[in-house]
């Protein structure tokens, strides 16, 4: 499976199972010719999200429904985190 690194807005938390949750990540913009609107990306529960907040997302790519990007998030970090050093 290809991986990709995506910059990108929490929009919605969804729980399913106890041990995955689904993120809603915005975007704007082309994977492999593909127009994608918004990501749909299983995260594991023991990680912390915050809706409204940018992340730094390493992403295992699943398929593409539509305009949605769908995988499975590897590791991520918060953008904040990475320059907002107060």
């Amino acid at each position: 499976m290809r991986e990709v690194i995506i910059i990108s807005r929490c929009q919605k938390i969804r729980k399913t199972t106890t041990a995955y949750r689904i993120g809603e990540f915005h975007f704007k913009g082309v994977y492999s010719g593909d127009l994608i609107k918004r990501l749909c990306l299983r995260i594991n529960s023991n990680v912390e999200v915050k809706v409204n907040e940018d992340y730094i997302l390493h992403v295992k790519f699943e398929m593409i429904k539509g305009d949605v990007l769908t995988g499975e998030v590897i590791r991520l970090k918060n953008l904040d985190a990475c320059f907002c050093k107060d």
